[in-house]
């Protein structure tokens, strides 16, 4: 009787001891599978934002060679208006867009111009870069360049006005990147003119 109830709990141990052992077991696949998932999460980031700097290197290549453009053509008032009316977005092919806050979806950034949104797919090369023809660029600049060049012409403040809204370019996710009812200007040109009147 006694030997009969240690072979009894022979079993037992085994099957207990292999229970432990499986849980152990799963456990560590659980830890690994995770461990691989946040590895392929990291590496698809990391695709991601190379992928986006060779877009961004792209855009900026063609601005700088909008700016050489501009260079070759004197720095006229009509070579810089021009060249502020170049984006950089229009050098990209696929995805169409630049993803400049990383988020693999065209809409409005607002890291790449302080206080101004973009419109991923029409990004303005002065906001590429920040020189050209030995002058700072950014989108005052080329406000003035294109008022400029339009006073340069003998364009009247109506015919201004008109060339105003026709900069206006339509981005995907219009009207949230240029100007919707109720909400505040965003367009480059738009928002330069509001800050320098004093406007919102």
């Amino acid at each position: 009787m006694f030997s009969n109830k240690k072979g009894t709990e022979k079993p037992i141990e085994i099957f207990v001891a292999l229970f432990v052992i499986l849980a152990v077991a799963l456990l560590l696949l659980q830890l690994f599978q995770s461990q691989l998932s946040d590895q392929q999460t990291r590496m698809d980031e990391e695709a991601r934002a190379r992928e986006q700097e060779q877009i961004r290197t792209s855009a900026r290549d063609y601005c700088n060679s909008a700016c050489r453009d501009a260079s070759s053509r004197g720095c006229t008032t009509a070579a810089m208006a021009a060249f502020c009316l170049t984006y950089g977005s229009d050098a990209i092919r696929e995805p169409r867009f630049l993803d400049l806050n990383l988020d693999g979806v065209k809409g409005v950034d607002d890291t790449l111009m302080a206080g101004i949104k973009v419109c991923e797919d029409a990004v303005p090369c002065h906001a590429m870069i920040d020189n050209c023809c030995g002058q700072t660029i950014n989108h005052n600049s080329c406000k003035r360049f294109l008022e400029n060049y339009w006073n340069e012409v003998g364009h009247t403040p109506a015919v201004q006005a008109q060339l105003t809204e026709n900069l206006v370019r339509t981005g995907v996710v219009d009207p949230i990147c240029v100007k919707g009812p109720g909400m505040d200007p965003l367009h480059w040109f738009v928002v330069g003119r509001f800050n320098e009147i004093g406007g919102p």
